[in-house]
């Protein structure tokens, strides 16, 4: 489900940058837009403060993602506990069987004693 969803923001990123993209060869914006120290306001949206030729870079490593692990960490960790898991091998490990009779007479007698001591407390 988490890699639909990254697949998604991903495809919706990739189609931002080509509105970015169009929008800064429209403009004649090859090159990174620098401000000398001042304030460059961007659309947030369509950034295009990175030129034509950034935006363009930035548009293929994007569309060359094949794993959804490999831009999120999360994911990454995840995917790594399964792999993990899977790993394990549980044939060759023991179970000790449990008496449930036995486990109720158990703490039956812890009872006794415990009301046997709260009593004597009491006196």
């Amino acid at each position: 489900m988490d890699r639909v969803r990254l697949r998604n923001q991903l495809d919706a990123n990739i189609q931002r940058l080509r509105y970015s993209l169009e929008i800064a060869n429209a403009a004649g914006i090859k090159k990174p837009v620098y401000s000398n120290g001042q304030a460059v306001k961007d659309d947030p949206d369509f950034s295009i403060s990175l030129g034509a030729d950034g935006i363009s870079r930035k548009l293929e490593i994007e569309k060359g993602v094949t794993d959804m692990a490999e831009i999120n960490g999360d994911l990454r960790n995840r995917q790594y506990h399964v792999e993990q898991l899977a790993a394990m091998n549980v044939r060759d490990v023991t179970f000790t069987h449990l008496n449930i009779n036995c486990l109720r007479l158990c703490q039956s007698k812890r009872m006794v004693r415990v009301k046997r001591s709260l009593l004597s407390w009491r006196r």
